[in-house]
């Protein structure tokens, strides 16, 4: 090749490349003067059906249709009508990811409100997340509760997440505020699907408007496309779960030290409540039920598959605490958000308290079957509907 022709490759490929560059800078710019300023826990848009296994999940029929609203939550669409304006946070047992739509209990709960109120009174959203726990609440309750206008109560069903981490974390469990810069960059990341352009929490390419719409493409599209992210259409992976829980090597009755991860829950859960102080929302607790329970029976044990140590849900082999230790661990945490409900603006419904520990109500450890989603908004409705009844008016 000759020195001519090296020279005038070279010249288009720096001409080429410059003009990527300008053409991304400017579409930054676009994005950035165009793109919605706003955090969402759900992608908006989203839609995926499941068809859940009755014989794998018991009480739970298919399909199931999840949708995300525009504002990011599952349920009803936002209205500026809505007289009354509730948030639900939390993780999979908030979300109810393989329940219909109109079967979660945020949105039962709504209806049950609507009930009482006349139709269209009440606006639940239910921005549940699996795998979410008080860390990332934390974010979500500072971030939507001055997104979202008005809202009147945020609900929060949380615990099992919080004891699940320190659980996976034996002997090298440290606390929130002890986590290094990167791992908190991580968690705000983790913690919403879509961010505002320019986030100053997050390295500088994650905050770029490129990014996050690229980001939204990948899950609103790719995900609900692709088998590998349905988080298991049918359930069936539940099946291979509990078959490592019932064949593991042991079982530990003792749980691990849990003093220092239960003042950082009661810590977040201050921190929960102080954010919605701010914005002058009513607080509503709800402790985590559970199936687990003294001698709880053979049918109902093998539908377990928490509790286990090391990478547990990818292979055989680990040990899992056991039945007892696990309901003495999540009744620990229950405890502490019990001890929350004496501050002001603050109620709490024990669900763990008033739920049978059987199939009426949960398909498996901790998460809720249609009965026992129906279940919880019947409890819940005459609680949430004496706080509606006591808060101030607001102007909407």
């Amino acid at each position: 090749m000759t020195a001519g022709r090296i020279s005038r490759v070279l010249f288009g490929s720096v001409l080429l490349i410059a003009s990527l560059a300008f053409s991304l800078v400017i579409a930054e710019i676009i994005l950035q003067r165009f793109s919605a300023a706003k955090y969402f826990v759900l992608p908006p848009g989203l839609m995926q059906v499941f068809h859940p296994v009755p014989d794998t999940m018991p009480g739970v029929s298919g399909p199931s249709v999840y949708s995300v609203s525009s504002v990011g939550t599952r349920g009803t669409e936002w209205s500026d009508d809505h007289r009354f304006r509730i948030l639900a946070i939390g993780g999979s047992t908030t979300e109810c990811l393989y329940l219909d739509d109109s079967e979660a209990w945020p949105y039962l709960l709504e209806q049950r409100i609507n009930a009482k109120f006349g139709a269209g009174t009440a606006w639940v959203g239910n921005v549940g997340r699996s795998g979410h726990n008080t860390r990332n609440h934390i974010l979500q309750a500072e971030k939507l509760l001055g997104q979202l206008p008005d809202i009147d109560v945020l609900i929060l069903m949380i615990g099992i997440n919080d004891f699940a981490l320190r659980l996976l974390h034996e002997s090298d469990f440290v606390t929130l505020s002890e986590e290094s810069r990167k791992y908190r960059q991580k968690l705000f990341y983790r913690s919403f699907a879509l961010i505002p352009p320019m986030e100053p929490e997050l390295p500088f390419f994650q905050r770029l408007a490129i990014w996050q719409q690229a980001r939204k493409f990948k899950k609103v599209v790719l995900d609900s496309e692709s088998d590998e992210n349905m988080q298991d259409d049918t359930g069936e992976i539940y099946k291979q779960w509990r078959s490592f829980r019932r064949t593991a090597p042991a079982y530990r009755d003792e749980l691990p030290e849990l003093t220092s991860a239960l003042k950082e829950y009661a810590h977040n859960i201050d921190s929960i409540i102080d954010a919605a102080r701010q914005h002058d929302v009513h607080v509503m607790l709800l402790t985590q039920p559970s199936l687990y329970k003294e001698g709880l029976e053979k049918e109902l044990a093998d539908l377990l598959w928490f509790g286990g140590v090391d990478n547990f849900m990818a292979a055989p082999g680990s040990e899992y605490y056991s039945v007892t230790a696990m309901q003495r661990g999540l009744d620990a945490y229950n405890n502490v958000l019990l001890s929350a409900c004496d501050r002001p603006g603050v109620s709490c419904v024990d669900l763990a308290a008033q739920l049978p520990k059987d199939t009426t109500v949960f398909y498996d450890d901790v998460h809720l079957n249609e009965s026992g989603a129906r279940k919880v908004a019947d409890i819940m409705g005459s609680d949430l509907h004496k706080v509606l009844i006591s808060l101030p008016s607001k102007p909407k």
